[in-house]
């Protein structure tokens, strides 16, 4: 089966689910429960199967497994990952289809490579490892409070958390940086005068003092 046909299938049959191939491999995009246990989201599963023709009945009829298991209130996480596969939850995995994403929605490439590569997830030790917030955190927490860097890489591990459906740990650690320059209390700003005279009105234009 096509990725497509079976993705027209899905949606005939009021299944709210969609299959994505990413990297050679099929993950399942829906609204699921978070891994928290704190309401719900949508997020995305990687289901460790090829997107191979066989690969993508093998999905379709995962898809129909989950559906069934949202709607008896019995889904688990653990019940549709397989954590040895290719294609699981690796940091490789997420950032790589984070990349696709950012850039399918008009996302400049340098940005992508300088600012979230090379400057962010360059960061993390090893990317074949499954996606850890709790080792995100420690990154973060390692970076100069109040930094120009450590607001970067917040900004850039909170955007793979949350894509990935995991609680956002880093969120609040991005500290109090500001990329706007104080105000120079010496300078003065130029200020309109309205005035009045016997010959009618006019406008005089002087300083301003900031308050």
């Amino acid at each position: 089966m096509r990725l497509d046909v079976a993705n027209k299938k899905l949606r005939l049959a009021a299944i709210h689910l969609t299959l994505e191939e990413r990297g050679g491999w099929l993950s399942v995009r829906g609204i699921f429960p978070r891994k928290s246990g704190e309401g719900k989201s949508q997020q995305r599963i990687a289901l460790g199967i090829a997107a191979t023709s066989g690969g993508i009945d093998r999905a379709f009829a995962r898809c129909l497994e989950i559906r069934s298991a949202l709607a008896c209130d019995r889904f688990r996480w653990e019940d549709y990952i397989e954590p040895d596969a290719a294609g699981d939850n690796s940091f490789s995995y997420w950032i790589e289809a984070l990349g696709q994403e950012y850039l399918a929605k008009g996302g400049n490439p340098q940005t992508w490579a300088a600012e979230y590569i090379k400057k962010s997830f360059n960061k993390i030790p090893d990317w074949t490892a499954t996606l850890n917030p709790e080792l995100l955190l420690s990154i973060v927490t390692s970076i100069p409070a109040n930094s120009r860097t450590r607001a970067r890489v917040v900004g850039a591990f909170s955007k793979l958390l949350t894509f990935a459906g995991f609680p956002n740990t880093v969120r609040d650690y991005r500290g109090g940086y500001s990329n706007l320059k104080p105000i120079n209390p010496g300078r003065y700003s130029p200020m309109l005068t309205c005035w009045h005279s016997g010959k009618g009105w006019g406008l005089t234009l002087g300083p301003r003092w900031p308050g």
